[in-house]
């Protein structure tokens, strides 16, 4: 036997039990959101550390680390130095306790083929979180002190 289908949704409505009266509203309780207090979902939960006033940032600061390339390193003199390459070609001289990158990254050491970058940041529960990048000079891009021809 068939039922029409307006009868059995009309059946169905009958037998559920009603949706408006349940629910917070029934109580006269409504939830309310409240951002006081919460980050900010949109924002990175990396935040770099303040250091108390604003100033410009440096070329290097503007790159991630990994778009950074090590192109060079002089390591057996007095304070060693290094060649950075941003991706747009530029080529910066770097040493030891210059800031790169944009999480408040600082050369913390330049080794023959690598430099050494300690990254200092609050996490979402705001402890401290240092962690530390080498930077590798690429194997191809120097061959014994010449560079090689195209």
């Amino acid at each position: 036997m068939k039922v029409p289908a307006f009868l059995s949704i009309m059946c169905c409505a009958l037998l559920l039990p009603s949706v408006a009266g349940s629910g917070p509203e029934q109580d006269g309780d409504v939830y309310v959101y409240s951002p006081v207090g919460k980050r900010d979902p949109f924002r990175s939960p990396h935040r770099p550390l303040p250091d108390g006033k604003k100033r410009k940032r440096t070329d290097l600061e503007q790159y991630d680390l990994d778009q950074l390339k090590l192109t060079a390193v002089i390591s057996r003199i007095g304070q060693p130095r290094a060649l950075v390459v941003t991706p747009d070609g530029r080529g910066h001289v770097v040493r030891i306790g210059m800031l790169i990158g944009p999480n408040e990254g600082r050369i913390t050491a330049i080794r023959p083929g690598q430099i050494e970058v300690t990254e200092r940041y609050r996490d979402a529960l705001q402890r401290l979180v240092e962690t530390s990048v080498n930077l590798e000079l690429q194997s191809g891009d120097v061959s014994k002190g010449r560079r090689k021809s195209r």
